[in-house]
């Protein structure tokens, strides 16, 4: 259902910005988005560490780095 949902929106949105381009050039929009898109990164690469300590160890994935080191030597072995 949520899919629908998203995909109904993904066109809607399209069309609207489609509808555009016949106006302002199709490099204006992709300039546009492009523009949104860096502006998006620099705004998460800001946030970056707020947002690794907003998670409380979510990114890691359980095994603590001296248990890494001692399953990769034993593979080595």
């Amino acid at each position: 259902m949520h899919g629908s949902v998203s995909i109904a929106i993904a066109n809607y949105v399209a069309g609207m910005i489609g509808s555009h381009v016949g106006e302002l050039g199709a490099m204006a929009i992709f300039g546009g988005i492009a523009a949104t898109a860096v502006i998006c990164g620099v705004i998460l690469l800001v946030f970056s560490n707020t947002l690794v300590k907003w998670m409380h160890g979510a990114e890691s994935n359980g095994i603590s780095t001296a248990q890494q080191i001692e399953e990769q030597q034993s593979q080595v072995a």
